[in-house]
């Protein structure tokens, strides 16, 4: 059964319907009412509306008034960009080096920022100046990219000293060799990238254990007070390819040490030389940065000869090692937030579940 109205306002003509089956009859204005539960001023503004515009839903026009005066110019733009400019922003540890995102330190927020601002203000160099922690506020996000950053991870210790500690002429060399030594790195990470999106034979990727999970875990109180089992996760991502690899055990099952990632890492390259990646041909090379050790490199001399292939392991700088690998354990600490965990192998789910394209083994 459906309701049907028709009305004339002006000469208040007004005809009410409800549909029985495929019959339509006609019924009283309360009965109509009461059935599709609903005033009459609801109804008359329905009909007005789909009278004029042929529609029974208008655009929501609140706040999109021409005539609402606007406070916030450019000069008030060009001043609040200018003082968040003016802050040095930080690196984030899971923060790909193509990123837009400004990240300032995890000590500030806008409440602390704007109160600078009312300090830094020059009123001989701007015309306009922000009245308002919201006209601030609203500058800032719809200007600019901006986060609060909080450490994942210890920083580097070497930058730390030197931006914090006295400067010497030793410590001035010291910090140039490491920039150095940091870019350098980086730019032979870069070029064995584009090498691998260039070419099918090379398989490039970077590597690294996430930091131990527990299981069970979640906001159970009584998760804190019982034995929990750690979890280790090996992730290996293709930055060729875009596409990542995680190895997931418990304690029951390995420790973490360097034959846990030897042997996950010798894993990966059989799997890819059995796909055909690599050929003798034409010396493939795999660009796999972190781990040094001695066991890691006889697995690698075990590969190379049983494999056939060539292998090149780049280390990156001390302080320095984020790379794209990162974004995997990022994701899957956003996917474990909140959730429940109570055994490990539901680990590879959480890992499934996140946003980056990989397996989970």
């Amino acid at each position: 059964m459906g309701p049907m109205y028709k009305g004339q306002t002006n000469n208040l003509v007004i005809l009410s319907f409800l549909w029985f089956a495929t019959t339509k009859l006609v019924v009283c204005k309360s009965m109509f009412l009461n059935t599709i539960s609903c005033g009459p001023k609801m109804i008359r503004t329905a009909m007005s509306k789909f009278a004029n515009t042929s529609s029974l839903a208008l655009v929501d026009n609140r706040g999109r008034h021409s005539h609402h005066k606007t406070s916030i110019n450019e000069e008030m733009i060009k001043s609040v960009l200018d003082h968040v400019n003016s802050f040095e922003p930080v690196d984030s540890h899971y923060c790909r080096k193509d990123s837009n995102k400004v990240y300032l330190d995890g000590s500030l927020n806008f409440v602390q920022m704007y109160n600078l601002y009312k300090e830094w203000y020059d009123a001989a160099k701007y015309g306009t100046k922000c009245e308002s922690l919201r006209q601030y506020r609203d500058i800032v996000n719809k200007h600019i990219n901006l986060s609060f950053h909080h450490p994942k991870k210890d920083q580097c210790p070497v930058c730390h000293s030197y931006k914090n500690g006295p400067v010497t002429s030793e410590g001035k060399i010291n910090f140039d060799n490491h920039m150095k030594n940091k870019n350098l790195t980086r730019s032979l990470k870069e070029k064995d990238k584009r090498d691998s999106q260039n070419n099918a034979k090379i398989f490039c990727a970077t590597f690294d254990l996430q930091k131990v999970l527990l299981s069970p875990s979640g906001e159970v109180s009584l998760f804190y007070y019982c034995k929990r089992l750690k979890v280790h996760n090996l992730s290996v991502f293709d930055i060729g390819n875009l596409t990542g690899t995680c190895y997931v055990w418990n304690e029951q099952i390995a420790m973490k040490g360097s034959n846990e990632v030897a042997s996950c890492i010798y894993d990966i390259m059989k799997l890819k030389r059995s796909e055909g990646v690599m050929t003798s041909d034409f010396g493939p090379t795999i660009a796999l940065a972190k781990t040094e050790n001695r066991i890691v490199f006889f697995m690698y001399l075990y590969a190379a000869k049983e494999l056939n292939i060539n292998i090149k392991h780049t280390f990156l700088e001390k302080g320095h090692t984020q790379n794209e690998g990162d974004s995997i354990h990022a994701t899957t600490e956003r996917a474990a937030k909140y959730k429940s965990i109570y055994t490990p192998s539901e680990m590879e789910l959480i890992d499934s579940m996140g946003e980056n394209k990989r397996n989970s083994l």
